[in-house]
């Protein structure tokens, strides 16, 4: 007659394969995961430098409905007083708004680079100028904070637009006294009053409609 094993052995052998089971999952475990830290796919070990065009794409990326958020006409509305500011521009001049009193300051949120709607809102505003001169400010301001932006407004400046504007970064926080996301333009009449808010841009008509009004005030 054959002699069975006693359960308590049996139970022992079981719990020895079953310490050793899992023993040899932990180390293949952790070799796993170590792999997995050390090897990184190589699109990401070395990534482009980005242009200075490509950093500005990137700044003024915004959610679909922020994009949709840029038409509504928020913030400080027609006829209300235009917030004043104080900021420098690019030549390193002091500019403050209330001391155009008494004439016509169009404030233009706009982006240097990579903009099909500000390369449109510029020549609007080339005519504007063209027509009213001294009666008429244009301040152009940018809302991107990117490095090289200053390099870029100047460009801009000398290529697109006009020697007399007054060109600046928003260092005093103009988009949010304004309620600008991106791109718009305000106009401002004599009295301080706001006369046209165009979001995201205003064209040539609505422009000399509010300037008009202003000076026939």
């Amino acid at each position: 007659m054959t002699a069975r094993p006693s359960p308590l052995i049996a139970a022992a052998v079981v719990a020895a394969i079953l310490i050793v089971a899992i023993a040899a999952f932990l180390i293949l475990s952790g070799m796993t995961e170590q792999e997995a830290m050390t090897e990184r796919p190589a699109e990401e070990e070395a990534t482009p430098e980005a242009t200075r065009a490509e950093q500005a794409e990137e700044t003024k990326k915004k959610p679909a409905e922020e994009q949709e958020a840029m038409k509504a006409e928020v913030g400080p509305g027609e006829g209300m007083i235009a917030p004043d500011f104080t900021l420098q521009a690019l030549d390193g001049s002091m500019v403050t708004l209330s001391e155009y009193r008494g004439r016509v300051v169009v404030l233009w949120f706009m982006i240097p680079v990579g903009c099909p709607i500000c390369q449109v809102q510029v020549e609007d505003l080339k005519r504007i100028y063209e027509e009213y001169m001294d009666r008429v400010v244009v301040i152009a301001v940018t809302p991107l904070d990117y490095e090289g932006v200053e390099e870029d407004m100047m460009k801009f400046a000398e290529e697109r637009g006009r020697p007399e504007w007054i060109y600046a970064v928003d260092t005093a926080g103009l988009t949010l006294k304004y309620d600008i996301i991106e791109m718009g333009v305000i106009v401002i009449g004599p009295e301080g009053r706001i006369l046209l808010r165009g979001i995201p841009m205003a064209d040539y008509d609505e422009l000399k409609m509010a300037i008009e009004e202003a000076l026939s005030a």
